[in-house]
């Protein structure tokens, strides 16, 4: 705030004197009501995912914070949510700071409006974003069908005060093991890679098949990967997995038992077992025996997934 001051001249003349003024806000900025004392209204983001999968449910966490206070009908835009396959209202769910009361859609109040690339976020009848609080939502999406960098993410607002955009930050992180994968709108295709050698090509003998796996995404306890495509194998049912490295018998079952698999028709049926994880970037490797088929056969085209 500037020295403001106040004299007389005329016929009677009166040495200036400093202006006062009782203080208080404006805004919610704190001496805002001292005149010309003048701020650039501001509005940071720090936003967070839970899914970087394609085509996936994905909860997006977002913390909120202005230097001004915003009224009823003023609307907090998030643009840049590219690839989103959501739109309309959409639920918000408070993380803090009741941080999805002060919200609607235009007309519900826990719900914001995506329209496009943006959500709009407008500030509820009888709230108001106050200055210099938190205020942590999230809300849920359909993710990209493809994959995709992490977008430039932005928030601004308009209404009864007017909020230049500023980038949106995140704190980074891995989610599913993928490694920045905490990032908004990072996304990437789950992949899975399997390389497999056997120890004996004769018709209705013995034979170890072991294979090496490994994923770019972490599986949780109850997810199933199937080897399929062993053809003419003369086994079914449970068949016991050996660990030849990373404990790659350990984290399988056949559904029930730990080390385990379960053969299924031409395919091995492979859960990761209650309390193990697969974890990104790791390599899992087991043998499991099997009966050769009994007549000759070139080799089968087997896949993982």
């Amino acid at each position: 705030a500037p020295l403001i001051q106040v004299g007389a001249s005329g016929s009677v003349t009166i040495p200036v004197s400093n202006v006062t003024s009782p203080g208080g806000s404006a805004y919610g900025v704190p001496g805002g009501s001292v005149p010309l004392f003048i701020v650039q209204p501001t509005i940071s983001a720090v936003a967070i995912q839970t899914n970087p999968m394609v085509s996936s449910i994905n909860n997006i966490t977002v913390t909120m914070t202005t230097n001004v206070n915003l009224a009823p009908g003023d609307v907090i835009t998030l643009s840049g949510l590219e690839g989103v396959q959501t739109s309309g209202s959409v639920a918000l769910t408070d993380v803090g700071g009741g941080g999805s009361s002060v919200f609607s859609d235009g007309t519900s109040q826990q719900t914001g409006l995506m329209s496009g690339t943006s959500l709009l976020l407008t500030v509820h009848t009888g709230q108001t974003i106050e200055a210099g609080s938190d205020y942590t939502f999230s809300f849920q999406i359909l993710n990209p069908p493809e994959p995709q960098p992490a977008p430039l993410i932005q928030v601004g607002a308009s209404g009864s005060v007017t909020i230049p955009v500023s980038n949106v930050t995140s704190p980074g992180g891995s989610a599913y093991g993928v490694p920045g994968g905490s990032v908004p709108l990072f996304i990437v295709q789950p992949t899975i890679s399997a390389v497999a050698i056997q120890t004996n090509p004769m018709v209705s003998s013995i034979n170890n098949i072991t294979v090496t796996m490994t994923t770019n995404v972490n599986l949780a306890p109850g997810d199933v990967i199937t080897l399929s495509g062993l053809e003419g194998v003369q086994t079914s049912g449970s068949v016991a997995l050996t660990d030849v490295g990373g404990g790659g018998s350990s984290v399988f079952s056949d559904g029930t038992s730990q080390q385990t698999g379960l053969m299924s028709g031409t395919s091995l049926l492979l859960t990761v077992h209650t309390g193990q994880t697969i974890e990104a970037g790791s390599d899992y490797t087991f043998s499991f025996q099997i009966l050769n088929p009994p007549e000759p056969q070139p080799a089968p085209l087997i896949q993982v997934g």
